[in-house]
């Protein structure tokens, strides 16, 4: 039984890809991507959320392995996670120095971690959406607009018809 566990393990580590600047969570079959665009709290949840992913919500472990691969190669000293429950714009939470979670102002622009599924169809598709996060995500309409879901500049995004 542990034989078969361990090369479960093994076998979707091998399959499992995750874009540049992420780390695979094995235990959960996950990436951890880290997005070096500073965004309001909001902004970044809607922006992961169209990565197909949402806010890390990190546990001990994943902030060990967040730690060993990024502390060190990046500036950002806090970064966007999902808080815990509702609260107010000023009560959201980010991770500070690779350590641990402290309330944060969710006005406040800073990098984020998204968390995503770890399948190696999208890995290469993910990366390039992750590639052209340059701004917020453009808002949704009926019908939407002819633009591609991430602004390529810093202009605002296009009116909805």
């Amino acid at each position: 039984m542990l034989l078969f566990t361990l090369s479960a393990v093994l076998l979707t580590t091998v399959l499992a890809q995750c874009p540049k600047r992420s780390v695979l969570n094995p235990t959960e079959n996950t990436c951890l991507t880290l997005i070096e665009v500073s965004l309001d709290y909001f902004e970044a949840e809607t922006s992961c959320a169209a990565l197909q992913g949402q806010l890390l919500k990190p546990t001990k472990a994943e902030i060990e392995l967040m730690r060993k691969e990024f502390n060190g190669k990046t500036n950002a000293t806090s970064i966007w996670v999902q808080k815990g429950s509702a609260s107010t714009v000023e009560d959201c939470v980010a991770l500070n120095s690779w350590v641990n979670v402290r309330k944060h102002n969710c006005k406040d622009k800073i990098p984020y971690i998204c968390k995503t599924n770890a399948h190696n169809q999208v890995a290469q598709d993910f990366q390039q959406c992750v590639s052209g996060v340059t701004c917020p995500p453009c808002p949704e309409c009926t019908p939407p607009p002819t633009t591609k879901l991430w602004c390529s500049t810093p202009d605002p995004c296009p009116s909805c018809p």
